[in-house]
């Protein structure tokens, strides 16, 4: 080790001493005598041979890891003195050790991390380049194991205030930046119904999307496996304007949120750990079937009635009738045409039915010039319209795919009756 002749900066956070803190500073720095120059081989292979060597070994307070496995504080070394700080891990895992000094601290640490239990000195560093005099080293630890990590400066002329800290060495996933609910940022799902992605939790959250082309089916479901007592992770399901539409948040190892009936459209999935935490791996799995994967649906006896002017004549509504067997292409449109010879009355309506799971059908009432009277938009099995109080004359039924999703059978029922020319 070279003796510095000026002050070398390295990646510094800037902080602001108190008056306070100089006068314990100095305080202290008078109550120690003066050592020898340090280097990181004096400290010593063991903590016994450490401790027998100066009295100048203070224990200082134990650390505790946080959610996102890092432990940190900051300190003053005032006359050269060892400071010990036990720590315990809670990952199977490398992790980094840093001591920095302080932007106009002198300190120039001198670091070594021990088995506590052995009293082995495990790695020792001083250095990190001839620009940057932090103590850095990396090395695997032992969850569940005690450690020591000892802390000195090069010589009683680089001392000062300087900053602790010991985080789990996560490697974030290739995906990275996976980081927002946009396109072109969250991770595509291309493939929905069967696809598994493996991830770390290292940042704030991953994103990932998926497209539906027709309506989710039974079963369909996005799961998230982990080991909960490496960080406790959450899932949750957004729109594609960001809205939130599900979570999952348990204390489990798994996440699960079901997706049945989930209409077409884009989607993201965001993964994030509880409280901030980290998790070096987890598991996204898709199981999501839509109608997309459902043969085509065969057009109806009375296509092409995508517009008005190719309507289908349902004539006179003259008594209760119901038309079967029709079917709604993807992104089809189906118009009716149809007469009122004498105004409704209070129970006339028009009822739409059909089998949801298949394909979610809205409807819509319009008058002669095409301008729209009336929605029906539900969530069930059926759509329903008032005819009651509209006067008598020729008017359109639209139906249509709720985000163009396709249905393979539905019927159309007119309260009073219709009367259905051929086609």
């Amino acid at each position: 080790m070279t003796r510095r002749s000026r002050l070398t900066f390295g990646a510094r956070r800037r902080r602001t001493d108190t008056a306070a803190r100089r006068h314990a500073f100095s305080a202290r720095l008078e109550g120690l005598e003066p050592r020898l120059a340090m280097a990181a081989a004096d400290l010593l292979p063991t903590l016994a041979d450490l401790r027998a060597s100066t009295s100048q070994v203070i224990d200082a307070t134990a650390l505790a890891f946080d959610v996102r496995q890092v432990a940190a504080t900051d300190d003053v070394n005032v006359g050269s003195e060892v400071r010990l700080y036990g720590f315990t891990p809670q990952w199977d895992f490398e992790y980094e050790v840093g001591v920095t000094a302080w932007r106009n601290s002198w300190m120039d640490p001198v670091i070594a991390v021990y088995d506590t239990t052995t009293g082995v000195r495990l790695a020792s560093a001083d250095d990190v380049s001839p620009s940057d005099s932090s103590g850095r080293l990396t090395l695997p630890l032992i969850a569940g194991r005690r450690y020591t990590l000892a802390v000195t400066s090069f010589d009683t002329a680089t001392v000062g205030p300087y900053d602790v800290a010991i985080r789990a060495a996560l490697q974030d996933d290739a995906r990275e930046d996976d980081d927002a609910p946009a396109r072109g940022v969250a991770t595509p799902i291309t493939q929905p119904e069967n696809a598994s992605f493996s991830g770390v939790m290292a940042d704030a959250a991953d994103f990932f999307s998926f497209q539906l082309d027709g309506p989710a089916r039974a079963g369909s479901n996005i799961a998230l496996d982990f080991d909960t007592a490496l960080g406790d992770l959450d899932l949750v399901l957004r729109g594609s304007s960001g809205r939130v539409l599900a979570r999952s948040e348990g204390t489990t190892d798994r996440e699960t949120i079901l997706v049945e009936g989930l209409a077409p459209g884009t989607y993201f999935v965001e993964v994030y750990g509880y409280g901030g935490a980290s998790n070096p791996s987890y598991t996204l799995t898709s199981a999501i079937r839509s109608g997309s994967t459902r043969a085509a649906v065969a057009a109806d006896r009375f296509e092409r009635n995508n517009t008005r002017a190719s309507a289908t004549n349902l004539g006179d509504v003259v008594a209760t009738s119901e038309v079967t067997g029709l079917t709604l292409g993807r992104r089809d449109v189906d118009f009716f045409r149809f007469t009122l010879p004498s105004p409704g009355t209070d129970t006339s309506d028009i009822v739409v039915s059909f089998d949801a799971a298949l394909g979610d059908i809205d409807a819509q009432l319009l008058d002669a010039s095409g301008r729209r009277l009336a929605i029906a938009a539900g969530v069930d099995d059926t759509e329903r319209l008032s005819l009651a109080g509209r006067p008598a004359g020729t008017y359109f039924l639209r139906v249509y795919g709720y985000r163009g999703a396709a249905n393979p059978d539905y019927a159309v029922r007119f309260n009073q009756g219709v009367v259905v020319d051929p086609p």
